[in-house]
């Protein structure tokens, strides 16, 4: 497996980053740099990573809600060691795959309906359906 690059590392970080309330508060350490580095190291792509950083950030799933601090508790847990907790990992990651697979879905325009829109009955009528 090779060894995990300052770019891929620093890309998971950034990601993360921007997604906290005050992203400027936040600071890259040792123990965050290792953090990535292991998990990068188990396996897990750069691409994997902020897929799940996405996925629990954007989704309205029930787990990535929870995670934001949709729970009994009302309290976040978007830190790192958190969203990527080894147990834990291997489904959330896979989770956020399917999710962003059904974004990419989504976001193509279909074939008999290459701009997008939806004209209703009348634009359907138009297009022979």
């Amino acid at each position: 497996m090779p060894k995990p690059t300052p770019i891929e590392v620093q890309f998971i970080w950034e990601t993360w980053r921007q997604t906290r309330p005050r992203p400027n508060l936040c600071r890259f350490t040792k123990d965050r740099d290792k953090l990535i580095k292991a998990r990068l190291e188990l396996g897990y792509s750069a691409t994997d990573l902020v897929a799940l950083v996405r996925y629990m950030t954007e989704s309205n799933d029930s787990l990535p809600r929870w995670m934001r601090g949709d729970n009994p508790r009302k309290k976040s847990y978007m830190d790192l060691d958190n969203l990527f907790r080894v147990g834990q990992l291997g489904k959330r990651v896979e989770a956020a795959l399917i999710w962003i697979e059904e974004l990419e879905k989504q976001s193509t325009p279909d074939a008999s309906n290459p701009c997008g829109t939806e004209l209703g009955p009348m634009g359907r009528f138009g297009r022979g359906s």
